[in-house]
């Protein structure tokens, strides 16, 4: 099974982005397990990060696509069950641009619900030991966008994607949270990598 896992390079005029260090944690862990792992860190930019996703879904045709963002206000893990076909960017993105009631694929559905196992997913992080949830807002910026993109392209195959939103860590304990983070997501992907159904329980809040 391919997995491919993004990350986002920093934005905002944050000098670093959790999402890269916990990302690399991921992808080094799951392939000591033997996992093929495709690892690549998007362009926190509307249309490059689009056409770096689609190009990388292309090529590798993968069976799961987990991204990972950062939330910065958020003091846990987010599994995003829900993706929204908007664009309302609150700051220009690394390029300047700020779209605003835009949708993220001309005359596609409104939304999609992840066909990840999210609960299942939630459920695995905490049993770890990681404070996490599902949420039903992944924003209307980039993260949100890469999460919709990954669905469309992918809709009508196997393909499970998701998005994760990650805490920002203080600077002090920064390798300390990454590593923590980490732990969680790599137990989000390998609820990934079987079939088995969700779980039918109530779960998750809005942001």
């Amino acid at each position: 099974m391919t997995i491919l896992l993004t990350a986002f390079e920093p934005f905002g005029g944050d000098p670093r982005n959790p999402s890269q260090d916990i990302g690399s944690a991921v992808v080094r862990a799951l392939r000591d397990g033997g996992q093929e792992v495709i690892y690549e860190v998007l362009p926190c930019a509307f249309q490059p990060a689009e056409a770096s996703l689609r190009k990388l879904i292309d090529t590798h045709t993968p069976q799961l696509v987990v991204s990972l963002g950062v939330a910065a206000g958020r003091k846990e893990l987010t599994v995003e069950r829900v993706a929204v076909n908007l664009i309302d960017a609150r700051i220009p993105d690394n390029d300047g641009a700020q779209p605003i009631d835009e949708p993220v694929v001309l005359g596609a559905p409104a939304a999609y619900i992840s066909r990840y196992p999210v609960k299942r997913a939630v459920q695995a992080a905490q049993e770890n030991g990681t404070a996490c949830q599902v949420s039903y807002s992944a924003g209307t910026y980039v993260c949100n966008q890469v999460m919709y993109v990954a669905a469309h392209a992918t809709a009508g195959t196997d393909t499970r994607t998701t998005f994760v939103h990650v805490p920002m860590p203080t600077e002090s304990e920064w390798d300390t949270d990454c590593q923590k983070w980490a732990r969680g997501v790599i137990e989000i992907v390998r609820v990934g990598l079987d079939a088995a159904p969700d779980l039918k329980i109530s779960a998750g809040r809005e942001y």
